[in-house]
């Protein structure tokens, strides 16, 4: 907790708020771990790693073709869309 409010104080808002998601980023990794089976327990986790790597790649090309098209603007509604997908996946699950 000291090396976060070392941050916050000596970066401001951004390094506190990557602290914060980092944190949530270790347990929520610790959760899907733990799910994984005792048989295979390595391909199970490595399909995970594939997977996120896969996704933050096709996030970031998307963020960085959009940005280049259309700007900021475009970058925020595109920020907008994803959230009401994530939404609409949490009402309808």
């Amino acid at each position: 907790m000291l090396l976060a409010f070392a941050l916050y104080v000596l970066a401001g808002p951004v390094a506190w708020a990557m602290a914060v998601v980092g944190l949530f980023a270790a347990f929520h990794g610790y959760a899907h771990a733990l799910e994984a089976p005792a048989a295979g327990a390595g391909t199970y986790i490595l399909g995970f790693l594939m997977a996120t790597a896969l996704l933050q790649a096709v996030g970031l090309a998307l963020g960085w073709g959009v940005r280049r098209a259309v700007g900021d603007l475009g970058v925020r509604a595109l920020g907008g869309v994803v959230l009401a997908a994530g939404a609409v996946v949490l009402i309808t699950n």
